[in-house]
């Protein structure tokens, strides 16, 4: 991630070091979420709670 490697003894600790942070809720983004100019939100409420009107969906 961002050219550097970590080692983690357990899936737990990696999330806590490399799982973003949703700037709505706090809560760490392990799973699907959606973005808008480079802010990743948990979900599509916490992003319209923040303003966010024009989200990207990048799920397939």
């Amino acid at each position: 991630m961002a050219e550097e490697t970590y080692t983690f003894d357990s899936f737990e600790c990696a999330v806590q070091k490399l799982a973003p942070i949703c700037p709505h809720c706090g809560c760490r983004i392990i799973g699907h979420d959606v973005e808008q100019d480079d802010i990743i939100y948990c979900c599509a409420h916490c992003a319209a709670e923040e303003g966010a009107n024009a989200l990207t969906d990048r799920a397939p």
